[in-house]
């Protein structure tokens, strides 16, 4: 965008997505075969990691296709249930709407995104991309509340750490004395 001179004009990615199962058993229609498909509950996953890294890396507005497809939609065809994309795009969605756009950054295969950084409040979002691992809460800080990308309640594991794997985490933390 620079390069042609249009670095100040929005960024738009005005279609992604991926090839999610049906578990109402709906059809997935055809597709090739070296498309991706993930299963429902990877779908939360994929959604939140999106549109994360889109808005940090400077993607003002982000469209997934489609809601209702067969083949790459967010609800269920038959049932007319969100999926865990769905939702993790709802509770996304929160976590970003009124907050400066995230720093994010992939520190030995660990992405953190920083939302709020205040001398006694920060919000850090958290995910691994290959297995699971231990993210260790900095210095001098607490987590003092976890929230799961799929809306799923997570219990607060312990002070100084959290188990984390490809779901991206909400951990709020609170300045320790």
């Amino acid at each position: 965008m620079k390069r042609q001179a249009v670095e100040k004009l929005p960024l738009w990615n005005t279609e992604i997505g991926w090839l999610i199962e049906n578990t109402d058993g709906s059809p997935d229609g055809p597709v090739t075969d070296y498309w991706l498909k993930i299963t429902s509950d990877q779908s939360a996953a994929f959604v939140a990691r999106s549109y994360l890294l889109g808005i940090s890396f400077g993607i003002d507005r982000f469209f997934w296709y489609s809601w209702d497809n067969n083949i790459m939609g967010l609800i269920e065809p038959t049932r007319k249930t969100m999926k865990p994309g769905a939702i993790a795009l709802g509770v996304v969605a929160d976590w970003l709407i009124g907050k400066e756009r995230p720093v994010c950054s992939n520190i030995h295969k660990t992405w953190i995104c920083s939302l709020i950084d205040t001398p006694s409040k920060r919000q850090l979002i958290v995910w691994t991309i290959t297995g699971s691992s231990y993210f260790a809460v900095p210095l001098n800080w607490t987590v003092s509340k976890i929230e799961r990308a799929d809306g799923r309640a997570m219990p607060l594991e312990t002070a100084i750490g959290v188990k984390t794997d490809g779901l991206p985490l909400l951990l709020t933390l609170a300045r320790s004395h």
